[in-house]
C-alpha cells in the first residue's frame, strides 16, 4: 500500500505555530475582560455621600470570568468595601481597619467583602456592559 500523505516538518511547525497564536489570542481577550470589569466594578461600587459625610472606597482583589463565548461573556469581580468619613485631605487612601475609631469613640470606617457580577454583550468586535447584579 503506498502512502498518499505524510507529516512533514513545515505541516506541524504550521499547526503549532497557529495553536500558540489561538492561546495568546485567547489570553489577551480574557486580560481585556478582566480589565474592563476591574474598572467597571470600581466605578459601580465606589461612591460618596457628602450629605452624611461618607464615602466608599474599593480594592479589587480578585476578577474572575465565568462565562465567555462570541456574543458575551459573564466576570464576577471580588472587592473589599470600606466605608468612611470623607476626609479634607485625602492624601491617605490606605483601607482602615474596622476598629479605629474618632475622637468621640464613633467607628470611622467599616470593611465589608462584596461582589460583582458583570455582563457584557459584544457588537461590531466592542464588549459593552450590559447587566450588573450586586451581591
Amino acid at each position: 500500500m503506498k502512502k498518499i500523505f505524510s507529516f512533514n516538518k513545515f505541516f506541524i511547525a504550521f499547526w503549532v505555530f497557529f495553536l500558540i497564536v489561538w492561546i495568546a489570542l485567547q489570553v489577551i481577550s480574557y486580560m481585556r475582560l478582566t480589565s474592563m470589569a476591574n474598572t467597571e466594578g470600581v466605578r459601580i461600587l465606589s461612591w460618596t455621600w457628602p450629605e452624611k459625610n461618607i464615602q466608599s472606597c474599593i480594592e479589587i482583589y480578585e476578577t474572575k470570568v465565568l462565562r465567555k463565548n462570541h456574543n458575551d461573556a459573564i466576570v464576577k469581580v471580588l472587592a473589599k468595601q470600606s466605608i468612611r468619613p470623607i476626609r479634607e485631605s485625602q492624601l491617605s487612601l490606605a483601607p482602615l481597619d474596622r476598629n479605629e475609631t474618632d475622637s468621640q469613640g464613633k467607628a470611622i470606617a467599616v470593611n465589608s467583602k462584596c461582589a460583582v457580577i458583570l455582563t457584557y454583550y459584544r457588537t461590531n468586535n466592542q464588549w459593552f456592559l450590559g447587566r450588573v447584579d450586586c451581591e
